[in-house]
Formats: structure tokens, sequence, C-alpha cells
């Protein structure tokens, strides 16, 4: 007896796990997931693109905005520049007017001049003995002021008159100053008088600085003793030499102060 012999395909049982209906519904499914899947990864690919594309832009605009502000600041320093240039720009401006004052003696002779002493180089230093209260610093001070009485000399042309050195006047100054200084410390205040003297003083000491014009290029320093550390060498005159001649030349009628008020 012959076999029954099926000629359906494989494909035409059914199986509930593999059925053509089954497999649709997940390849639908699967591409369903698939396509979910790519629509959400481009939407953060187009969410991440969109501050990449904002940084290029601003890093392409930074430049262009940095160079125009340099522009416009070179632009208003070369405009601040040209009207300091144009204008008329007095430094001492703010400086009043001054007003000076010579007085005229009657029957004076032109100035008269001293001898001249070779020019010699010193080292300025720092020297205590000319410098603190007047209990120490007098005796040397003493020395140098005393000398010739005060640097008041009289030429034998000249009767009946007697004259001063200007370099005695100005050192006398500078010990009255120094004595100011003293005085200060002890609380002793000046009277009327004294404060003119030492106005006097002052200005006396100003104008002949800038007679002499010292031209020494002195070093740089830091703090006040600096002058002295910097061994900074000047062209003096010879000042014993001036005494000396001093000497030679002293007046030796009446003294108009009493010698114990030299120096003052």
């Amino acid at each position: 007896m012959p076999r029954h012999v099926s000629f359906g395909s494989e494909s035409d049982h059914f199986d509930p796990e593999n059925s053509s209906p089954l497999m649709t519904s997940r390849d639908s499914m699967e591409k369903y997931h698939d396509y979910s899947r790519d629509c959400s990864s481009d939407g953060s690919t187009r969410d991440s693109r969109a501050p990449a594309a904002y940084q290029k832009q601003w890093l392409f605009y930074l430049p262009i905005v940095f160079n125009g502000l340099l522009t416009l600041l070179v632009f208003g320093l070369l405009v601040w520049i040209f009207m300091l240039q144009s204008r008329n720009y007095d430094i001492f401006a703010h400086v009043p007017p001054y007003s000076s004052e010579i007085i005229y003696t009657p029957d004076v002779a032109p100035p008269l001049l001293g001898p001249e002493f070779q020019k010699h180089t010193e080292v300025f230093h720092r020297n205590e003995s000319f410098m603190g209260m007047k209990a120490k610093a007098y005796p040397a001070w003493h020395e140098i002021l005393h000398r010739s009485r005060h640097g008041r000399v009289a030429f034998d042309s000249r009767p009946d008159e007697f004259f001063g050195i200007g370099g005695y006047h100005e050192l006398h100054c500078v010990w009255l100053l120094q004595q100011t200084i003293d005085k200060a410390l002890t609380g002793v205040v000046p009277d009327e008088i004294e404060a003119d003297h030492l106005y006097h003083c002052a200005e006396f000491l100003r104008q002949s600085v800038m007679c002499h014009a010292d031209n020494t290029i002195e070093r740089r320093f830091k703090g006040i003793l600096g002058p002295f550390s910097a061994n900074n060498t000047h062209v003096c005159g010879d000042w014993y030499a001036l005494m000396d001649w001093a000497d030679a030349h002293k007046y030796t009628g009446v003294y108009l102060n009493p010698t114990t008020k030299l120096p003052p």
C-alpha cells in the first residue's frame, strides 16, 4: 500500500512559535523599535550639534570683537597724545607768581670776590661729630665757625669796614637750622624774631645751593642714610684754605655779637 505522501512545505505546518503572523509582528516591532531608536539618536545628535555650532560662531566673532576694541584703544591713545602735544602744557601752572625784593644799600662798592682755591674731590661720609644735640655737636661746629671770628674779614684798602664770607654765612644757617631741630625735640617754639631768622636762613641756603649747582651724579640709594653709604664723590672747594685766608684777614675791630653767642 502506498504511503501517504504530503506535498506541503515546511512552512505549511502551523508552528505557534514560528507562525508567519507572529514573525511579521516581531519584524514590524523590531523595525518600529529601530526607527524610534534612530529617531531618538537623531534628536540627540541635533541637540549636541546646536551648542557646537554656537560655539564655533562665538569663536569666529571673538577675534573680530577683540581687534575692534584694540583698534578703538589705540585710536583713543593717539588722540590723547595729539591733544597733549598740541596744547601748551605748563607743569608749573599751579605755582603762584612769586615776589622778590632787592634792597640796595647806598654807597656800597660792587661785590668783592675772595681768593680762588684749587678744587679737589671728596667722598661724602656720615660724621656724627656734627650731628645730634647741641651739647654733643657744639665742639665740632665751634671749630669751623669760630675761626676768624665767624668769617668776618677786613682789608687795609677799606678802613673802618668789615665783611663776611659767604661760606661762613651758609654754614651759620645750617647750624641754626640744626639747633631748631634740637629745640623742637625739647618743645621750644621759636618766637617771631627767631622764626623770621630761620626763614631768612632757609631762603639764603636755597639760593646758595642753586648758585653752586653741584653737578655730582649720585648713585641711587635706599633709606635716609643712602647718600653716605653710596660713597658719592663730589668736587669741592678747599674749606680749610678759605679759613686760613680768613684768619690772615681777620677783622679785629669792635665785634657786634658776644663771643658766647657764636655759633648761635
